[in-house]
């Protein structure tokens, strides 16, 4: 009996694509709750620190993926170089299959989330800067993004009637929980690394600590 069995380019992939995503949405819904709700202006740096996180695993897990195709082992050691890029031929058909529908849906996640990230790189950056107008924008498109990069494995394995543990609804679910576990533990752990500068006062640093620990901690339950 023939067994495939997944190398570690392919595991990489599963957690930066949904570490990546995660953060991004995240970070994006952090944002659009400003100005009511638990999430106002004083949690502007969360967003900031997933915005920032995001585009990096996006960028090293889809990088492994291609690489795991085959394609740019298989083209360097016959000098055949144009075959570096059939992996573009990804995206030369659009239809409603789930690998096609994921793997625009992660392009389009990469570009507007290094796009977004733009939008906090300054040091001035703000509530109400400049930037701010297009940020919300991106916020908008970034969290169905999110959410249908996080999902879209789930739904592709879901479909194998071969997998009965795996040929369910409640797989797509699993990895949107997952992902949205990871991007609130990554931005926690880059606000503990980098978070002592934050011009904040302790006493909403604690708040929006407590926010995200315990929005992780329901999320891990689930």
């Amino acid at each position: 009996m023939y067994e495939t069995h997944w190398g570690l380019p392919v595991i990489s992939y599963l957690f930066l694509a949904g570490l990546g995503a995660g953060a991004l949405t995240v970070s994006a819904s952090v944002l659009l709750r400003g100005g009511g709700g638990g999430f106002g202006g004083r949690h502007f740096q969360i967003a900031r620190y997933g915005a920032l996180l995001a585009p990096l695993p996006l960028i090293i897990g889809t990088a492994m993926i291609v690489l795991e195709l085959g394609t740019f082992q298989a083209a360097l050691e016959n000098g055949e170089f144009l075959k570096l890029f059939r992996w573009i031929n990804l995206f030369l058909t659009v239809n409603l299959s789930p690998m096609n529908i994921g793997s625009w849906a992660l392009a389009l996640c990469i570009i507007v989330s290094l796009v977004y990230a733009y939008t906090f790189l300054s040091s001035g950056a703000g509530v109400d800067d400049d930037k701010a107008g297009l940020r919300r924008k991106l916020a908008w498109i970034s969290v169905p993004l999110g959410i249908i990069v996080a999902i879209y494995t789930g739904v592709l394995l879901g479909a194998m009637p071969s997998r009965p543990f795996w040929n369910s609804p409640v797989l797509a679910l699993l990895f949107l929980v997952s992902a949205l576990s990871t991007g609130v533990a990554g931005i926690l752990i880059l606000k503990a690394i980098f978070g002592h500068g934050d011009d904040v006062e302790s006493s909403e640093q604690d708040q929006s600590e407590y926010l995200l620990t315990s929005s992780d901690l329901l999320l891990l339950c689930f």
